[in-house]
């Protein structure tokens, strides 16, 4: 195994390609082709920029990522779990609650992977069915729709964990419902003012993130699913037309990202 790679299994919960413009799915691919580019890019960076962008962890080397992924909507999963450096669950346009038979193949897959205190990582939807495994509980945002570019404040178990002097993170966001308790043993991230739990870690093996690092990287991606949320009428129209006036802000991904990579490194 070359140690300047690690290969993750990537759980995706979501085929873009039905919602997507042909041109935008052409040039972004699904959650895992934006997962892999996120992570070459960010690999690729010169130490300068990762100074920059994520203060503390130039002298830290990066190893490459190679994504495997996995449609588990399918019902495909990993045979053999040893090969992985952990697992990433991926976006999805369903609810955790929604009670299909994939989302319960799925639940039982995390509680697989935790009682082998396997390392995962989940973002959006994939943050939701942690934590709904473990026995946290998610259901439809109080709050209502979180979209577009968010600015987290950092609690202090998190600034600890990620061994970082930044006070806030922002990233760019799409889900309509939340986690609204967390599993056991397990410790927020931060908070915006539409949701309580913007993440969570648990352990030495879990990290969790609401907002996407990958849509983050693709802003386009987001801003189709805003048109097809317009026309579904998923989202009020006046929050979609606020979110795209700061779709393309800048965002901290690349420092998220970083996180994500020293998460499944050590």
């Amino acid at each position: 195994m070359d140690d300047n790679v690690l290969t993750i299994g990537y759980l995706q919960c979501e085929d873009l390609k039905e919602y997507l413009p042909e041109q935008v799915y052409f040039l972004s691919g699904g959650y895992p082709d934006m997962a892999q580019s996120m992570f070459d890019y960010v690999t690729s960076l010169p130490l300068e920029t990762l100074k920059t962008e994520s203060p503390g962890d130039e002298n830290t080397k990066l190893p490459k990522i190679k994504i495997k992924s996995f449609d588990v909507k399918k019902g495909v999963y990993p045979e053999k779990l040893d090969i992985y450096a952990g697992f990433i669950i991926s976006g999805s346009l369903s609810g955790v609650y929604d009670g299909d038979p994939w989302i319960d193949a799925l639940l039982t897959f995390v509680k697989t992977l935790q009682s082998e205190n396997r390392k995962m990582v989940g973002i959006s939807f994939g943050h939701q069915i942690i934590a709904k495994a473990l026995g946290g509980h998610v259901e439809k945002n109080p709050k209502g729709s979180e979209i577009s570019r968010v600015t987290v404040p950092l609690t202090d178990v998190a600034k600890e964990y990620f061994k970082t002097t930044r006070d806030t993170f922002s990233l760019l966001y799409h889900h309509n419902d939340a986690l609204v308790s967390l599993p056991d043993a397990a410790c927020s991230i931060g908070s915006s003012r539409s949701t309580q739990y913007q993440g969570f870690i648990l352990g030495k093996h879990i990290l969790c993130f609401c907002g996407h690092p990958d849509y983050s990287h693709h802003p386009a991606v987001l801003e189709a699913l805003f048109k097809w949320d317009s026309e579904n009428l998923v989202v009020p129209q006046q929050l979609l037309d606020f979110g795209l006036t700061t779709l393309h802000h800048k965002t901290d991904y690349l420092w998220v990202t970083v996180q994500i990579i020293k998460f499944f490194m050590n």
